[in-house]
């Protein structure tokens, strides 16, 4: 049986943007025996409630969590996701505890205090080459960097 996993798409700002990371990462995850579900929380009324029916329909055994961005990039206003997004995981969590993996563009500015903040256990950073979506999942590390909480990243 492969492993499952849900690509969850915090952004719940309209007029709604999909992660682009879905659209490169689904293709190779998916060639590396995994299934993919997305829980896309931009139009969920109660996203708690349907990260709860998600979690219990697809029981997924991992989650990917994409952060786009980190505040609404309005110098006006200054909105900053980063509360709902760490209540977010936390809402995941207690849906279904496994491993929750963040990345995106957002995550990468300052992907070590946002690991610890947000309360995930891996992140991966993407670098700025473009990612070849032919490539086997094995080759990823090659075209960033992973870490894990408590573990600071490699310094290149």
């Amino acid at each position: 049986m492969s492993k499952r996993v849900t690509f969850v798409n915090t952004n719940q700002v309209k007029p709604a943007i999909a992660p682009i990371a879905f659209d490169y990462l689904s293709g190779p995850v998916a060639r590396a025996g995994f299934s993919l579900t997305l829980l896309d929380l931009c139009f969920a009324d109660d996203w708690e409630a349907a990260i709860a029916e998600h979690a219990q329909a697809e029981a997924p055994d991992y989650w990917a969590v994409t952060l786009r961005n980190t505040d609404d990039v309005y110098f006006s206003s200054g909105y900053s996701f980063l509360d709902r997004i760490r209540d977010i995981v936390a809402a995941l969590r207690r849906a279904r505890p496994v491993p929750v993996v963040m990345g995106g563009a957002g995550f990468s500015v300052m992907p070590e205090k946002l690991l610890a903040f947000l309360g995930a256990d891996f992140g991966i950073v993407r670098d700025e080459t473009p990612l070849n979506t032919e490539q086997p999942i094995a080759d990823l590390p090659s075209r960033g960097r992973r870490f894990a909480k408590d573990q600071p990243r490699k310094q290149d």
